[in-house]
C-alpha cells in the first residue's frame, strides 16, 4: 500500500484543485475523477493554469453545438495535455482528423474523440490515417453484425486499438467471439460489459490464459467479499496482464477501501474499484525491464484500454444521473 500513497495522494490533489476551479462548470465529479487519473496513469505533471487554458481554448475554438462546449472538454483536454508538446497546435489537427472519422462513418460525440486521439498517438502519416480509419469502421461493423444490440458507439476506441493488430479483419473478429463465449463459459455475464471485455483481451497474446487468469482473479476478490460488478471486467482483464495478478489483489483491495472512506470518493464506490486497479495496472509499467520491449508497448495500449473502458462508464454513469435529475 505504501508504494501507492503517493498516486492517490496527488490523484486526491488534482481532483480537489479541479472542483474548486471549475466549481460552476456544473460538470460531474467523476469526470474530474477521470481527469486526475488521467495525469496519474500516465505520470504526468499537472499544471492547474495551463490545464485551464486549453480547456478554455478548446471551449472557445468549437461551433456551439460542439460537445465539447460541455463537460467532455475536460477529458479531451487531459489527453492532450499528456500526449502532444504543444496541445493548442495539436488540437486543430486533432479536430482535423476528428471529421476524417465522421466522413469514415464514425458519428459525432465524445467516444469518437477518444478514437481521435488514440490515432493520433499510434500513427503519424495521413495515409495511415486513412488505412486504419477505414480498417477501425470495418471492425466496429463487424462487431455489431456479431452483437447488434450490445455494440454502441462506446466501442469505437476499442474498434481504433484493434485496428492496430497484425490480423485480418474475419481472423480478428473470429477470435473476440471464441473468447466472448469463453469467458461466459468462465462465469462472467453476456452483455456489453463482457464484450468490452473480450475486445480488450484480444489485445493480447496467450488468450486461453487470459480468460482462465481473469476469471480466476474474479472469484479471488468474490472470496474476499468485494461486490464484482459487470462493469468492473475491464478492470480485471487488465489485471490479468500482470505477472502475478494475484499477489495485487489485496492492494487494491485496500487502495478501493481507502478510496471509498474518503468524502470526496464515497459516493463513488464502483468508480473507485477501477481507480485502484488503474493505479496498480499504471506502477507496473515503471519496471525498468520492460521500456526496452515489445511489453512496454502493449502496457501502453493497455492503458490507452483502461482509459477507454473508464470513460464509456463514468459518460454512462454522468448521463444516467442528469436523466434522473440529479
Amino acid at each position: 500500500m505504501n508504494t501507492y500513497t503517493e498516486k492517490v495522494t496527488l490523484y486526491e490533489d488534482i481532483y480537489t484543485q479541479l472542483k474548486k476551479k471549475f466549481k460552476w462548470s456544473f460538470a460531474d465529479s467523476r469526470t474530474f475523477m477521470m481527469v486526475a487519473s488521467i495525469y496519474v496513469m500516465n505520470k504526468r505533471s499537472f499544471d492547474l493554469e495551463r490545464y485551464s487554458r486549453l480547456s478554455d481554448y478548446i471551449k472557445n475554438e468549437v461551433s456551439t453545438f460542439s460537445t465539447l462546449k460541455s463537460q467532455e472538454r475536460f477529458t479531451i483536454a487531459a489527453m492532450l495535455d499528456i500526449r502532444t508538446q504543444q496541445p493548442e497546435k495539436s488540437f486543430h489537427h486533432f479536430l482535423s482528423l476528428y471529421e476524417e472519422l465522421i466522413k469514415g462513418g464514425f458519428t459525432r460525440n465524445v467516444f469518437t474523440y477518444i478514437s481521435t486521439l488514440i490515432l493520433m498517438t499510434h500513427y503519424q502519416s495521413e495515409h495511415d490515417y486513412q488505412h486504419q480509419i477505414e480498417r477501425s469502421f470495418h471492425i466496429y461493423k463487424g462487431m455489431r453484425k456479431k452483437h447488434f444490440f450490445l455494440t454502441s458507439s462506446s466501442d469505437y476506441p476499442l474498434a481504433v486499438l484493434l485496428s492496430t493488430q497484425d490480423k485480418e479483419i474475419d481472423s480478428l473478429l473470429h477470435d473476440i467471439e471464441v473468447m466472448y463465449d469463453a469467458l461466459h463459459t468462465n462465469g462472467f455475464r453476456k452483455g456489453n460489459d463482457l464484450q468490452f471485455l473480450s475486445h480488450i483481451l484480444s489485445l493480447l497474446n496467450h488468450q486461453d490464459r487470459l480468460v482462465e487468469r481473469t476469471a480466476d482473479i474474479q472469484r479471488r476478490f468474490r472470496e474476499r467479499d468485494v461486490k464484482v460488478k459487470p462493469m468492473h471486467y475491464a478492470s480485471l482483464g487488465m489485471m490479468a496482464t500482470l505477472d502475478d495478478p494475484i499477489s495485487d489483489i489485496e492492494t487494491i483491495q485496500q487502495l478501493t477501501t481507502y478510496l471509498n472512506n474518503e468524502k470526496a470518493f464515497k459516493w463513488y464506490k464502483d468508480i473507485n474499484f477501477m481507480m485502484a486497479t488503474s493505479f496498480v495496472l499504471s506502477e507496473k509499467i515503471d519496471d525498468p525491464s520492460l521500456v526496452e520491449t515489445k511489453m512496454y508497448t502493449i502496457m501502453e495500449t493497455i492503458i490507452q484500454a483502461q482509459q477507454a473502458a473508464m470513460i464509456a462508464t463514468i459518460t454512462a454513469a454522468s448521463a444516467a444521473s442528469s436523466s434522473g435529475g440529479a
